[in-house]
């Protein structure tokens, strides 16, 4: 209720939720680390107290810059959802897949070090037995004790942006999953905001005149903004699936006659 329902594709649109994902990336390089090793302040961040402060900064035009982490190629996602109620939403990641196992297993290593902060003294900089931040984001969204959304995604970073733009897509814009999941889509980790092909010049122009920078993606459908797995819950209990048209994926149903 700080700012207007998000409508898909208007300029000021992209340029609220690119001013949303600045500012989350930049509490998270503040405050998050693993919470073994550090006080996280989760209750402060998701107060809403912390959200009219965020709201004031995004409305002054107010920011940090933040360095952009480490991409990856590894991950997968999965949303399922079945007839009693029940949804997972389960995203697996190797990083940057290397083919290296570990002797007699066939487990497969991952490149999750390349997560840390390199520089020392920070949230997530790097300690013996440490657990690092994470892009991953399989979120399932509630009404009331129902499952509305089940989603998901691979794409490093650009996961928690997708899969922001796919909710607000379902629930401000009351699109079709497939609709959802095909809709134009930018990034920003505090930095330049990428762009799809497919955003409009007027975005673009407003992007800009927000003080953004832009990094104008070739692609129409460019599989680094995220690929989604999306489930969506009727009130009556039935439901409908799309698979993120950017890079390989699918939708099955399987049914007892």
């Amino acid at each position: 209720d700080r700012f207007p329902a998000l409508e898909p594709e208007k300029p000021e649109t992209y340029v609220l939720l690119a001013s949303v994902m600045r500012e989350a990336f930049a509490a998270r390089a503040a405050s998050v680390g693993d919470p073994e090793y550090r006080d996280v302040p989760a209750a402060e961040l998701t107060s809403e107290r912390w959200a009219d402060a965020a709201a004031f900064r995004i409305r002054a035009g107010e920011h940090e810059p933040v360095a952009a982490s480490a991409a990856g190629e590894g991950t997968t996602h999965v949303s399922t959802y079945d007839a009693d109620g029940n949804a997972v939403a389960l995203t697996h990641t190797l990083g940057i897949y290397s083919g290296v196992t570990v002797p007699h297993t066939g487990i497969a290593l991952n490149s999750a070090m390349d997560l840390f902060d390199p520089m020392p003294g920070r949230p997530n900089s790097i300690e013996a037995g440490k657990a690092r931040v994470s892009g991953m984001a399989p979120t399932i969204v509630m009404d009331g004790p129902r499952p509305r959304i089940v989603t998901g995604s691979p794409g490093t970073n650009a996961i928690v942006t997708n899969v922001v733009q796919v909710i607000a897509a379902v629930l401000d814009g009351q699109l079709s999953p497939v609709e959802a999941v095909s809709t134009p889509r930018v990034h920003c980790e505090g930095g330049p905001v990428f762009v799809e092909g497919r955003i409009q010049r007027a975005a673009r122009e407003a992007l800009r005149k927000a003080g953004f920078e832009l990094r104008e993606m070739p692609n129409n459908y460019g599989a680094s903004f995220g690929r989604n797995q999306l489930i969506v819950i009727d009130t009556r209990g039935g439901f409908r699936g799309a698979s993120d048209p950017r890079r390989d994926g699918g939708i099955a149903a399987y049914s007892e006659l």
